[in-house]
This record gives structure tokens, C-alpha cells and sequence, in this order.
């Protein structure tokens, strides 16, 4: 007789539970780098496609872009 749960018990609720969490949780970064790897390419896109095309720009703003640019 014994005082607590089985240890198969344990190893088989740890491994239903807890592992697929941990697996998801890991893969999480992934998906998200992703997308910001791409939010990231479009600013810098975005900043190109001002600086080339624009007729008047403020100092402010041609400095802002030329950050991104230079993020790139």
C-alpha cells in the first residue's frame, strides 16, 4: 500500500500534460520571429519607398526613415 500516486502515473500525466506545453511553448518564438522579421522588412521597405519618392520631407521625419534604413 502506498501513500501517493503511482510513479507510472506520474511519467504518464507529465508526458499528456506538461510535455505538449513545453512543446508549444518552444515553437512560439518561432512563429512570432517570423512575423516580425517581416513587420521589419516592410517598415524598412516603407521607409525606402518615402525617402526615394517624396517632394518635401521634414528633417524630422527624413531622420526617422533613414533609422529604419539603416536598422535594415
Amino acid at each position: 500500500m502506498t501513500l501517493g500516486v503511482r510513479e507510472d502515473d506520474v511519467v504518464d500525466q507529465f508526458s499528456q500534460s506538461i510535455v505538449p506545453r513545453i512543446v508549444e511553448y518552444e515553437h512560439m518564438p518561432a512563429k512570432t520571429a517570423g512575423q516580425a522579421i517581416g513587420r521589419l522588412d516592410d517598415k524598412i521597405q516603407r521607409a525606402l519607398g518615402v525617402l526615394r519618392n517624396a517632394r518635401l520631407i521634414s528633417s524630422q521625419e527624413a531622420l526617422f526613415l533613414l533609422s529604419h534604413i539603416r536598422l535594415g
